[in-house]
């Protein structure tokens, strides 16, 4: 569903949703990264599981979007 509404929003649009995306898996990659080191770190674990929770958000975020041909005009 993510990829049908992601597919479905203007270029610069899209371009911003890919670029969140992009850096929230980075920024997972790297407290993963620092977490291998320190597995201890509560407070690395609770950004971790922070930085999942805002990319599951942004992902359902643009999974509600209506699409084009189901939004009202008659408003």
């Amino acid at each position: 569903r993510f990829k049908e509404r992601i597919a479905s929003l203007p270029p610069a649009t899209r371009m911003k949703v890919e670029k969140n995306l992009a850096d929230l898996r980075h920024a997972a990659d790297e407290i993963n990264a620092t977490l291998a080191d320190n597995p201890s770190d509560p407070l690395l674990q609770e950004l971790l599981m922070s930085t999942y929770q805002s990319e599951l958000q942004l992902l359902a975020n643009v999974s509600e979007l209506p699409t084009a041909g189901s939004m009202r005009t008659d408003l």
